[in-house]
């Protein structure tokens, strides 16, 4: 549904079939995924910078929920 490069060794997907997100490792290929943190399909994830944690990740859902990532 979504894809964004996260930096130059990773790029993170939101797979809406599943309610996931993956997390993808260019340099050798893992896959994470990141579960069962949406009860519906995860529809859009950004990047940003927030002023106490750094770079982060916001992950929206179907269910009507934003959920902040801190790494």
């Amino acid at each position: 549904m979504h894809i964004i490069q996260w930096s130059n060794k990773y790029i993170i997907t939101a797979n809406y079939n599943n309610n996931t997100f993956k997390i993808i490792n260019l340099e050798n290929g893992a896959i994470k995924d990141i579960k069962n943190q949406h009860t519906y399909s995860v529809i859009c994830i950004k990047k940003i910078y927030h002023p106490n944690y750094g770079e982060s990740l916001l992950s929206a859902g179907e269910d009507n929920a934003i959920k902040l990532w801190i790494i």
